[in-house]
């Protein structure tokens, strides 16, 4: 039998009776927007069906939130500027205009109507659980609500739960990539995801690569305390990575692991969905029930449930918590959310239209656009706080580059886009402030685009590019004189490192047998990249080399160690390498089966360096665990424990292990 949405009518008195502070002249027109898109002659124009259980749901945010403006509210429940073609759009457009709730562009709007969205405090309340009172300002207009979040009250405070998960800290960076700039379109974003928690729901953000979708949501954590969840999704990820895993424990013996998507349901924290485009249809519908029902059946033959039927089951058999454990039912913390990440779709191509029917059911949308020049100038000269005038002119000279980057229309050119992110653009002019006389600005460029390996006509856009924005290489005969001009030497002066023209202080320690020796003689190409790496490294950096076999990778790192004396952890990945190996190694002490740390956590416990070599030759979902331990420092172990930054609320719990400061 065809199951329909109820009548138009009966549909409209619920949404009155449940949101008595809207007009009714607004609801009647937005649910008159979704029975428009589902009328049989909708469906003739090929438009997927319009969510309209997502419509009832983001129209709580007029009633919680009484200035915010109908027209950018319902491009929540249903984002057709991004996932339909241009076609497809007018039809869209047509009916919005109809109800006179079409979108006003930011180019088109007025001075009263500008974006003003921002968030003004978030106070912890006494006596009330994980509750805090936000105030925003919406469209000029203040407004204070009280909102579910986390039980961090500051940086400092531990995180408490009913079982807390073992931590080794891990040395924080000295770049803090994350920092929030309140930039208005930014502030809006955030404020809009805000309103959408304050409804009680999920979100997905999406928007390219470089726009500042992660930053927003650690954001988003800090003013409501949440510890982050962080779960970077792949393509060959199955429902049951989502939620039960297969390990082994200290004996030896096959269980059942919660996966880091089920321990934020458990323990109320803010789970990070890092990129739902990868996921396969099936996998996306097996997220369905968690989202909309907040329930879930698991591998081992256990469920979580939504909080309130937890409660219901309990008091109506008086069970205690513990034999509703036994009885394998589990609760969902009210505070749990989950926000998704994504990158928008290719809608010229059947593989990279993945918002489909059943993904846009899923959960409410919030598009983020990439940053335009004058932001993108702006959040570089507050993130940099550069010292040379000659970097606030190479910040508008990458700025432009990139702005004609993500606006061209030639496929060559665009596929260069993610390479001139605002995190590579950050990266480049770092290196420009600190060493202005060392590499030039088109080098520095060529680096992040990885320009040797790209194909033929790609290179040739790009080179292009850079000459019509006065970027051009220098040439052979300036460079072979600079060359011959002075011969780099790496020399070792006490507790100084000397590598070309670029000094630093070694580091001190007790592990020498750990520090490789090797022998290198010091040929000026290997001392430019040697000097190079040691730019980097005292930027706070992670580095890679690509190369092909044989060229002396492995001999330029030991060498690069050796000389700035940093003890070395070695890991070599292959393509049977699993996430679990990356955790611990099985070993026989005594006749005795037992597992050891691996060479990574043993690292991040000494402040060693860890060295992966053929990082290339693993699976793409152990490249993708090690991606999140890179980017925020975070990383759950196999065994339960976790990776933290050494600012982070659970470094300061003394039931895990903690790592050196270095």
């Amino acid at each position: 039998r065809e199951i329909t949405y109820p009548p138009f009518q009966d549909q409209l008195q619920q949404l009155i009776e449940q949101y008595p502070n809207v007009s009714r002249d607004v609801l009647t027109r937005c649910l008159s927007v979704g029975h428009a898109l589902l009328a049989p002659e909708s469906k003739t124009l090929g438009l997927p069906d319009y969510p309209l259980h997502l419509l009832e749901k983001v129209l709580k945010i007029l009633q919680m939130f009484p200035s915010t403006h109908p027209e950018n509210v319902l491009p929540l429940a249903f984002p057709h500027s991004m996932c339909l073609t241009q076609e497809a759009q007018e039809p869209v457009a047509s009916v919005l205009e109809t109800f006179d709730l079409q979108r006003i562009t930011e180019q088109e709007q007025i001075p009263s109507r500008l974006l003003t969205d921002s968030v003004l405090s978030s106070t912890m309340l006494p006596n009330a659980e994980n509750e805090r009172e936000v105030v925003l300002t919406i469209n000029g207009d203040t407004s204070t609500v009280r909102m579910l979040g986390g039980n961090i009250t500051s940086k400092s405070d531990t995180v408490t739960s009913s079982k807390p998960a073992a931590t080794i800290e891990a040395p924080s960076s000295s770049v803090d990539a994350s920092e929030f700039i309140p930039l208005p379109y930014h502030s809006s974003v955030l404020s809009s995801v805000l309103q959408l928690h304050a409804a009680g729901q999920d979100a997905c953000i999406v928007g390219p690569r470089g726009c500042g979708k992660s930053t927003v949501v650690q954001q988003m954590a800090n003013i409501l305390g949440y510890q982050l969840e962080p779960i970077l999704l792949y393509q060959d990820m199955t429902s049951r990575d989502l939620s039960q895993q297969r390990a082994t424990d200290s004996s030896g013996n096959t269980v059942w692991r919660p996966s880091p998507l089920l321990l934020a349901a458990e323990h109320g924290r803010l789970a990070v969905l890092d990129g739902l485009h990868r996921l396969h249809y099936n996998t996306l519908a097996a997220l369905q029930r968690l989202v909309q029902d907040r329930e879930i059946q698991l591998y081992d033959g256990t469920r979580l449930i939504h909080h309130e039927k937890y409660s219901a089951i309990q008091s109506e058999n008086q069970f205690t918590d513990t034999e509703m454990t036994k009885r394998g039912i589990h609760r969902i913390h009210p505070s749990f959310r989950i926000v998704a990440l994504a990158e928008p779709p290719m809608l010229n191509t059947p593989q990279g239209q993945w918002m489909k029917p059943e993904a846009l059911a899923l959960m409410p949308w919030k598009e983020m656009r990439q940053p335009t020049e004058p932001e993108i100038v702006e959040l570089v000269q507050k993130l940099v706080a550069p010292k040379h005038a000659s970097t606030l002119h190479h910040i508008h000279q990458l700025a432009q580059l990139s702005s004609h980057v993500s606006s061209s229309s030639s496929g060559n050119l665009s596929s260069l886009n993610q390479s001139l992110s605002l995190r590579q653009i950050l990266r480049i002019a770092r290196r420009l402030d600190n060493y202005p006389d060392n590499l030039s600005l088109y080098q520095l460029v060529q680096d992040a685009c990885l320009a040797r390996f790209l194909p033929p006509l790609v290179k040739q856009s790009l080179d292009e590019t850079l000459e019509k924005f006065g970027l051009t290489a220098p040439s052979p005969s300036l460079a072979a004189q600079e060359d011959n001009k002075t011969v780099l030497r790496c020399t070792v002066d006490g507790d100084m490192v000397t590598i070309g023209h670029t000094s630093a202080k070694r580091y001190q320690h007790n592990t020498s047998s750990k520090v490789p020796k090797t022998l290198f003689y010091d040929i000026q190409q290997h001392v430019k990249i040697l000097e190079s790496l040691l730019q980097d490294w005292q930027l706070g950096e992670h580095l890679l080399l690509i190369g092909n076999q044989g060229v002396g990778k492995n001999k330029l790192a030991d060498r690069f160690l050796e000389l700035i004396n940093r003890p070395r952890e070695y890991l070599q990945l292959h393509r049977d390498s699993t996430v679990q190996s990356l955790t611990i190694q099985p070993c026989v002490k005594d006749g005795r089966l037992s597992h050891d740390d691996s060479p990574l956590v043993t690292a991040v416990k000494e402040g060693s360096v860890l060295l992966l070599d053929e990082a290339d030759k693993a699976p793409t979902h152990v490249t993708c665990v090690l991606k999140t331990l890179v980017e925020s420092g975070e990383m759950l172990l196999s065994d339960g424990r976790r990776i933290v930054p050494s600012h982070h609320p659970l470094a300061r719990q003394l039931q895990g292990n903690t790592a050196s400061p270095d």
